[in-house]
């Protein structure tokens, strides 16, 4: 009996590692946003409230795959985890986030159409500035990893203006379910709210560079994503009733 209280506390504080390493290794930080996206995406493909059998079924799958992802990706690169002050988490595990969105569709509809092209563009053209800002301050991590990041090969006033460039090709490309009809005046208005903010804090850090500057837009673009998608949903399911009434 007492032998076994013994070692009670010693089993307890095992599996507490045990899940800790599991959280570090799955990132579910991460991996929220890209489940968030593909679980609006898969809520889009429908008119009305889908199948949730298949939703919950397509969730937990995505999840599982993305998760997946980031266990691997640590596997891979855990030389240079270990040259580096955070984790190397490279941009393709970012682009989950645009699979996430085709798999939803697929799952919903059977297809990829149109919808799910646009919504995969605009999280393709979101990767780079998102990521790039996050490269900026942390260039000399990458730079000591030997990871050939664009500040690193390029130099920090070449990423800024890339960082620029592809905002303003993002917010063109954000307005595109409106110019569809896929989405009413209710996304349009958060595209170009959150399109001007994203281009605004890009133009900035352009103009004068800070590492605070790139920390807040690095912030600001998952705020943009998040609030983006969030937006479409909420037209989805809006816009139908302010017409019939």
């Amino acid at each position: 009996m007492s032998e076994s209280i013994a070692h009670a506390p010693t089993a307890s504080a095992a599996l507490s590692v045990r899940v800790r390493q599991f959280y570090a290794l799955t990132k579910p930080r991460v991996v929220q946003l890209i489940v968030f996206c593909a679980v609006i995406g898969m809520l889009m493909a429908s008119p009305g409230l889908p199948d949730w059998k298949v939703v919950i079924a397509a969730t937990i799958g995505i999840w599982l795959v993305a998760a997946a992802a980031a266990a691997f990706n640590c596997l891979v690169e855990q030389h240079i985890d270990a040259q580096m002050k955070r984790t190397a988490w490279r941009p393709t595990a970012r682009g989950e986030l645009g699979n996430g969105q085709t798999l939803a569709f697929a799952a919903l509809r059977g297809e990829v159409g149109p919808e799910a092209l646009m919504l995969c563009l605009i999280i393709f053209l979101w990767t780079p500035p998102h990521f790039w800002a996050l490269a900026l301050y942390r260039a000399e991590d990458y730079a000591r990893a030997g990871l050939p990041m664009l500040p690193v090969t390029h130099g920090n006033d070449f990423t800024r203006l890339q960082i620029l460039l592809y905002t303003f090709v993002l917010f063109a490309a954000t307005l595109l379910p409106f110019i569809y009809r896929m989405s009413g005046w209710i996304y349009l208005l958060a595209a170009v709210a959150l399109g001007a903010g994203f281009c605004g804090y890009a133009f900035a850090l352009w103009r004068r560079y800070s590492e605070a500057l790139a920390r807040r837009t690095f912030r600001f673009s998952i705020w943009h994503l998040s609030l983006l998608f969030a937006a479409l949903l909420l037209d989805h399911y809006l816009t139908p009733l302010l017409r019939g009434a």
